[in-house]
């Protein structure tokens, strides 16, 4: 992350910890530790809602996290978990778009422009 400082990123994982930040009930230390790591590093959470990442028998949490550092207009939107599609491990596949504002505006079939 710090190698490439500066550039646009999505990151994103399986980093058990807890934090408020992305829908966990209750913080750790790595969860801290890892919010600072982010916000130094100019990512932001894109985790929404508080719908478990992970499920086993006795347990559930949100311990899959999704982090993005995009230029000025764009944004990570609709971030979810498909918790009604079957991954086959314990843990849920998370969706999400990137919407990078400045390239609609300028994208040939969507531009006002005559040719």
């Amino acid at each position: 992350i710090r190698l490439h400082a500066g550039q646009q990123m999505v990151v994103g994982g399986d980093l058990n910890v807890h934090s408020a930040e992305w829908g966990c009930p209750v913080d750790d230390q790595r969860g801290t530790s890892l919010n600072d790591l982010m916000a130094s590093s100019d990512l932001l959470v894109c985790n929404t809602g508080t719908t478990p990442t992970y499920y086993r028998y006795n347990t559930q949490s949100i311990i899959d996290v999704t982090f993005a550092r995009l230029r000025p207009g764009s944004s990570v939107r609709n971030w979810a978990v498909l918790d009604d599609v079957n991954s086959d491990n314990n843990h849920r596949y998370v969706t999400y778009e990137v919407v990078d504002r400045q390239s609609l505006l300028h994208h040939p079939l969507l531009s006002h422009q005559r040719p």
